[in-house]
């Protein structure tokens, strides 16, 4: 028996920029100053998840971008994401980025019938598939 692996949808990350000395850069949104750190982070995330990924970059936090839907294995690779800037040109030198994540909700497992599961408890919150 293989066990579930679930769906995430609405991901809310915060990307942040780390610099040389471990000082942390929240992105604080786009505007004309960020566009460079903006681009390497749509970049980013376009390397790991494919061109197709759903970024919807308006959100009520600036700064924060939202995937419309991630695999439990992609939700991994977020979480390990540290992209270093190398020569692009980014306001904080040498640095590095990384994904703050801010929530999500994600599938159900099935119901097992045995009135132990996530359904049956109300224990935690998912999306109804």
């Amino acid at each position: 028996m293989t066990s579930y692996e679930p769906n995430h949808y609405s991901i809310y990350i915060h990307p942040i920029y780390v610099d040389a000395d471990g000082k942390e850069h929240p992105f604080p949104g786009l505007d004309e100053d960020t566009s460079l750190e903006y681009q390497f982070i749509v970049d980013t995330l376009r390397l790991h998840f494919g061109d197709a990924v759903d970024l919807n970059k308006q959100s009520l936090v600036p700064g924060r971008f939202v995937i419309a839907m991630l695999s439990n294995a992609q939700m991994n690779i977020l979480g390990g994401i540290c992209e270093y800037t190398r020569d692009v040109p980014v306001k904080y030198g040498r640095s590095y980025l990384k994904f703050e994540l801010h929530g999500y909700t994600y599938d159900k497992p099935p119901c097992d019938q045995n009135c132990d599961c996530c359904e049956c408890l109300g224990c935690c919150e998912f999306k109804k598939n």
